[in-house]
């Protein structure tokens, strides 16, 4: 039977605290701790740009400063989570933030002003896929030119999804947007 992620990562951790001798933990609490690490690496990983946009969306349609927990509520996430893609987007001037009682986040430029690229650099994205980094087998050809040659796909990839989110502003998403809810 084929391993998952999850108990793929629980052996590695249990055999480097094994190594070690530095701790003692049941596989009931490492079960746990690797899904949480699982699960907060990949929602963090792979939603910042996706709640990005959806975040100054909402800001662009509604043409008001709204607070985090507001935004939050439209993405329908933890509220401190999306105040860590905002404070990301406020370093990167895309959005302003006002304190006080009628505090929030606003856009900093228009929304055709600002591309996806824009957004998709502010939050500072993970690559289109990665390339493992096992040691080479030296007798497999394959193995020992395949890192070469995903890293050359991979540039490729990586410039194809960076030109096309260059093309696309934050107003068209907008407009498409508003297509939809007709």
């Amino acid at each position: 039977m084929r391993k998952g992620l999850s108990e793929l990562i629980q052996e590695e951790i249990s055999e480097k605290l094994i190594e070690k001798g530095t701790i003692e933990i049941s596989k009931e609490n490492l079960t746990f701790i690797t899904d949480t690490i699982i699960i907060s690496v990949m929602a963090s990983v792979n939603t910042q740009f996706s709640i990005a946009v959806h975040v100054l969306a909402a800001i662009a349609n509604y043409k008001s400063a709204f607070t985090s927990e507001v935004l939050a509520g439209s993405v329908n996430a933890n509220p401190v989570f999306v105040k860590r893609v905002l404070v990301k987007l406020s370093k990167a001037r895309l959005v302003t933030t006002t304190v006080g009682k009628s505090g929030g986040y606003d856009l900093a430029r228009s929304p055709k002003s600002i591309s996806l690229f824009d957004i998709y650099s502010a939050v500072g994205p993970p690559s289109a896929f990665a390339i493992h980094t096992y040691a080479e087998s030296k007798g497999c050809i394959v193995s020992c030119n395949i890192k070469e040659v995903m890293g050359e796909v991979l540039i490729g990839t990586q410039n194809a999804v960076e030109n096309d989110l260059k093309r696309t502003t934050l107003a068209d998403v907008v407009s498409k947007i508003k297509s939809k809810s007709k």
